[in-house]
């Protein structure tokens, strides 16, 4: 042929992509944990901060974060009962930091 050589750089992009894409992530649910966890704080009072520190977070695949907690009575104080009102303090954070998790994303992008 004429020796023209065509050179593919997509596994080098795609595991830039993967990483940027791990990197926000985890900035993500590292953020939303921590305000869940003030969120968790503020009310009712603290006894044994079991609840608090059961907050945590996890990757799923390679395009999701799971927040939560494996401490039953939780669920009974973001959602309330029908003795005591909800207090929202995981959806609360979520909501609180859509932008700044959006923010993360641009920024680890932006790098590549």
């Amino acid at each position: 042929m004429s020796g023209v050589r065509f050179t593919s750089y997509m596994s080098s992009v795609e595991g830039k992509i993967k990483r940027a894409q791990r990197r926000a992530l985890t900035r993500a649910g590292m953020q939303v944990v921590k305000d869940a966890k003030a969120n968790a704080t503020s009310d009712p009072k603290v006894r044994t901060g079991r609840g608090r520190s059961s907050i945590t977070y996890e990757i799923i695949g390679e395009d999701r974060v799971r927040i939560g907690t494996n401490v039953f009575y939780m669920a009974y104080l973001e959602f309330g009962t029908r003795f005591t009102y909800a207090r929202q303090w995981l959806r609360k954070a979520v909501l609180d930091n859509i932008n700044t998790a959006r923010d993360f994303f641009a920024e680890e992008f932006g790098r590549m």
